[in-house]
């Protein structure tokens, strides 16, 4: 199964961040609170990733405070975008293309994932 089976459309996500800055996301994420309750159960130690990273708002806060995380995202587009832009605002972050219903993980080599907003509807 893949994400595309699932409902999800790449058109949909590109269009959605065609007009979006992972710097306006990091900046609404300060507006809506969030940073307290995601920092309060991500793990300290160990690999983190975020599977469905869009543009990679929490990647670059978390990789700020220190935490090993990468993003995973089926949007070739967001993941070329962020790519392109992270020598911005951190060039060590990581996002790499792949289908979070396939990770390129092994086993028992993930600490924490994170995986907010992406809804699977089966």
């Amino acid at each position: 199964m893949s994400t595309t089976d699932l409902g999800q459309s790449l058109s949909t996500w590109d269009n959605a961040w065609k007009e979006i800055s992972p710097i306006s996301e990091i900046q609404m994420w300060d507006y809506y609170g969030g940073r307290q309750w995601i920092t309060k159960y991500v793990p300290r130690f160990g690999k983190v990733i975020e599977a469905g990273c869009g543009l990679g708002r929490y990647n670059f806060y978390l990789k700020r405070l220190g935490i090993d995380i990468e993003g995973i995202d089926f949007s070739e587009n967001a993941i070329t975008k962020l790519n392109q832009i992270k020598s911005e605002i951190d060039p060590t972050a990581k996002f790499i293309y792949g289908d979070i219903t396939d990770l390129p993980y092994e086993d028992n080599s993930i600490s924490g994932y994170i995986s907010l907003g992406v809804v699977n509807i089966s």
